[in-house]
């Protein structure tokens, strides 16, 4: 295992438990509850992910890699975001949702989008 592996396992764990946990909590709407089980739900996909992605992270495909680390840059730039509106910055504190996600998955799909670009580069040299 590497260090890349390591780093985009982390990634895909984290964009799983936001993805996990957000569907959990909106399917339950129970409001106790749903917090409880969302996180719990999230952090077991988190957790399955970023070992399963870390450890089979050398036979994927070259397209499954570059998925993977889009995935990865969106769950890096969601806790980004977290982290940043937990500080209360007032720009970042004042978007909403859906601009959140876009900026995020926009994030993703450039992080993905360079793997593929720094993949095509090394192998014609």
């Amino acid at each position: 295992m590497d260090r890349r592996a390591l780093v985009v396992g982390l990634g895909c764990g984290v964009t799983a438990f936001v993805l996990v946990a957000a569907v959990v909590i909106t399917v339950i709407e129970v409001a106790p509850v749903a917090g409880i089980l969302g996180v719990l739900a999230g952090a077991m996909a988190a957790l399955l992910t970023a070992a399963g992605v870390t450890l089979q992270f050398r036979r994927l495909s070259p397209r499954q890699r570059w998925l993977a680390e889009g995935a990865a840059g969106t769950g890096y730039a969601l806790a980004a975001v977290a982290a940043v509106t937990y500080v209360d910055v007032p720009v970042v504190g004042s978007l909403g949702t859906t601009t959140v996600v876009a900026v995020c998955l926009t994030v993703g799909v450039l992080t993905g989008a360079v793997a593929w670009r720094r993949d095509r580069s090394a192998s014609r040299s």
